[in-house]
């Protein structure tokens, strides 16, 4: 385990480790919690550098999904049908009401 990073997997999970990855570039990167569209376009960064060429500009989705008092708000944001070699996808909470889900290929 690597001390200089606040992330550390608890396991040997290649899933474990790239989601500890992904948080400490975003805490790296950030002092603070960022406005939610630039949270978006680094994580869709980081992401799609992650599985490489899988993800070229429109193999991959990334949806943010608030939930309001009245109702569900999603914001899609580049997708295409075409089939990649690479499966990736994750959850992460951006606050109470509003979950970020990334997704290669893109379907979710």
């Amino acid at each position: 385990k690597d001390e200089d990073v606040p992330f550390v997997p608890d396991g040997t999970t290649d899933s474990e480790a790239v989601f500890c990855a992904i948080l400490n570039a975003i805490e790296k990167k950030f002092t603070r919690l960022p406005p939610q569209e630039e949270l978006i376009k680094y994580l869709k960064e980081l992401c799609d550098h992650i599985v490489g060429d899988a993800a070229g500009p429109n193999h991959s989705k990334i949806v943010v999904a608030a939930d309001k008092e009245n109702g569900t708000v999603a914001n899609q944001k580049q997708q295409n049908k075409m089939k990649a070699p690479k499966i990736f996808n994750f959850l992460l909470m951006y606050d109470q009401h509003t979950m970020i889900a990334y997704s290669c290929p893109g379907s979710l």
